[in-house]
């Protein structure tokens, strides 16, 4: 497992996104508020609560596994390219990227009955496709889908309701 991490830490210092979307240098963003499972960066996920507050610590914020703000050429603020190419802009505050996530289109305002088939769940990489995080080697696992379904399916709300 020590190896793997190695590995997957030395792959993703390498990888960045940069101002033209090209994947370039960049760092490994890890998990800050949950535990990775034994399976690894994206192939179990990260456990942990389906509220908004726990999906931006873990995945979204700045210091989250996918780090939508990146390297500082994503989704960090309106001028980046991640952000002018997709209308979402995530950076240091939890409360303008939900907004953010919300008016893009990324996820429909009030979430959905059928989270699959939301515009976020296209986007975000998984073994099965998707192109994001374009700065991180991470890739969202069942249990990632599983938290933000939830998420998506109770409302897609900011607060505990």
């Amino acid at each position: 497992m020590l190896t793997r991490l190695l590995v997957l830490a030395l792959g993703a210092s390498l990888l960045g996104c940069n101002a033209s979307g090209e994947v370039t240098g960049g760092e490994l963003r890890g998990p800050t508020s949950a535990a990775v499972s034994d399976a690894g960066l994206g192939e179990g996920g990260i456990d942990g609560a389906t509220t908004w507050a726990a999906l931006y610590a873990d995945y979204f914020g700045p210091k989250g596994a996918a780090s939508c703000a990146g390297s500082g050429a994503c989704h960090g603020d309106s001028t980046q390219q991640g952000a002018i190419r997709s209308n979402f802009v995530c950076g240091a505050s939890e409360g303008a990227c939900h907004e953010s996530i919300v008016s893009s289109g990324l996820v429909p305002d009030g979430g959905s009955s059928a989270p699959d088939q939301v515009n976020l769940r296209f986007t975000i990489r998984t073994s099965a496709g998707g192109t994001m995080p374009k700065s991180s080697q991470f890739t969202f696992g069942e249990t990632d889908l599983k938290r933000i379904d939830e998420w998506i399916r109770s409302g897609a709300v900011r607060a505990n309701r």
